[in-house]
């Protein structure tokens, strides 16, 4: 919805919707439901500015409520259109929720994480034995990244995310990760 005319008037958006999930492990398949409230507004014709707020309720049918999750997450971000071609971007996340791992477990992740802890099917054939354990926390994420147009219908993206997660009993969790997409829209 854009209320009022001009080429930088804000525009409101509300998304809902639900997803079916199916992986190759009965404790992640399960369903999502997703209520998104947002604006975008463009500052000048090479910025434009989106903020929102969006809702997540995961609920994974068989898995004793480890993969099931209840999250909520602020986000701000930017696109600087750089040429015809080229759009530098950056978003910036704040999510309060659950977040899952899976790992050979220690008495921290014991203690934090009962009694949404359980052997991970994914991981059936791994020795020593995995388990997928589920923590409440509040996770920080930056992203900045490049989308290079080389034809209409083809893009290279490039982006690092950078995140961090504080959760009980001090097990935080912070990391980098580097993507590079080819895009091509049929």
């Amino acid at each position: 919805i854009r209320p009022f005319h001009g080429y930088t008037a804000t525009r409101y958006f509300l998304l809902a919707s639900y997803e079916r999930r199916y992986y190759d492990s009965d404790q992640r398949d399960g369903s999502a439901i997703k209520l998104q409230l947002g604006l975008s507004k463009r500052v000048t014709d090479t910025v434009t500015l989106y903020a929102g707020f969006i809702k997540e309720e995961i609920d994974a049918a068989e898995s004793i409520g480890v993969f099931d999750a209840d999250n909520n997450r602020f986000y701000l971000n930017a696109d600087f259109r750089l040429g015809q071609k080229n759009t530098l971007y950056t978003a910036l996340s704040y999510t309060d929720g659950d977040i899952v791992s899976t790992t050979v477990p220690n008495t921290n992740i014991i203690n934090a994480s009962s009694p949404f802890i359980v052997r991970d099917d994914a991981f059936l054939d791994l020795t020593p034995p995995r388990f997928a354990y589920k923590l409440s926390a509040k996770t920080t994420a930056l992203t900045i990244g490049d989308t290079y147009s080389i034809r209409s219908n083809q893009a290279i993206d490039a982006s690092l995310f950078y995140y961090k997660s504080e959760a009980v009993y001090d097990i935080d969790y912070t990391g980098l990760i580097a993507i590079l997409n080819y895009i091509y829209r049929f």
